[in-house]
């Protein structure tokens, strides 16, 4: 009696055992590194938070390099047994800090600019694939068949090698213009100018900043040429539709795969991958003013509809 008493007793150790290491790790376990303090890095946090509420300790970088020197020489330091990165910055330095414990990035557009492949890491790009893009700029805009894109060679130039073979296969005409520098962009957008049914615009620095959006979002309407985006920011000054990452629902998907990896998988057998949840943004008031022909189907589905 007494013997099965102690295997009883046994079993149960091991079950809650078990249990504790499926259910969640100590706060210290996972250490999570914010690139600054913005509303789509705090819908990611967000998102880790739901998977693993209360179990991870949040480090801020600010944005801030004095900053990042001081809390990556604490991370360094005591690490935990998992870093997840939010955000290019905190990807970056992580990468160069963090060389055994496993590490998860997210919130990055084209990590593979930036060698993020190693056996110790993996994550989710934030960019969806050219099919992904198209698939859905047919399904919202029926008529467009010639789609402009500007772009700079040196930062995504293979991502347009990879759209002109997904164009070319969805019977879709790509018409490319290459910028060195900002200061091409006025020429680039004269070019396309009665050449193109749409703009596709891409997370290229050299095309996009917080200088250049609206002269492109003005030379839109001028030209009579809407776009096609990646941030429901520029729908709401006037590009006519967006495909964006569902933010939070990113970082669930890492709280998932950490979950994995905090359970014995390697990072090295999680290929890096999109992100898997879509939000459609769509600006009504300006495809009117341009004549733009928007899919019932896709009004009815679209997440945000500015009129």
């Amino acid at each position: 009696m007494k013997i099965r008493f102690v295997a009883f007793v046994t079993l149960a150790v091991l079950v809650t055992c078990s249990f504790l290491g499926l259910k969640g790790l100590k706060a210290e376990e996972i250490s999570v590194l914010l690139s600054q303090d913005i509303s789509i890095y705090r819908d990611a946090l967000e998102g880790i938070k739901k998977i693993r509420p209360g179990e991870i300790k949040i480090y801020h970088l600010k944005g801030d390099p004095n900053e990042t020197k001081r809390v990556m020489s604490q991370v360094r330091r005591h690490p935990g047994d998992l870093v997840i990165s939010i955000g290019l910055l905190a990807s970056q330095v992580a990468r160069e800090n963090i060389k055994s414990t496993p590490l998860l990035f997210c919130m990055v557009y084209y990590p593979e600019r930036y060698s993020f492949f190693n056996q110790n890491t993996t994550g989710i790009r934030l960019e969806f694939s050219p099919t992904e893009n198209f698939s859905e700029i047919k399904r919202i805009f029926p008529e467009v068949k010639k789609i402009g894109v500007l772009y700079d060679p040196k930062k995504t130039g293979k991502v347009i090698i990879e759209s002109r073979e997904a164009a070319r296969n969805m019977g879709l005409s790509l018409i490319e213009m290459r910028l060195g520098t900002e200061k091409d962009l006025p020429a680039g957008l004269n070019a396309l100018q009665g050449n193109v049914d749409l703009l596709w615009l891409i997370p290229d620095s050299t095309v996009v900043s917080p200088q250049s959006i609206d002269k492109i979002l003005l030379a839109s309407f001028k030209f009579n040429m809407p776009v096609m985006t990646f941030s429901d920011e520029f729908v709401v000054k006037g590009a006519v539709a967006s495909l964006t990452p569902d933010f939070e629902a990113t970082g669930e998907e890492i709280g998932r795969l950490a979950e994995k990896i905090i359970l014995g998988e390697l990072p090295s057998r999680f290929p890096i991958r999109s992100v898997s949840k879509k939000r459609l943004s769509l600006n009504l008031k300006m495809a009117r003013k341009m004549g733009i022909e928007i899919a019932p189907e896709a009004i009815q589905k679209a997440d945000k509809v500015y009129e």
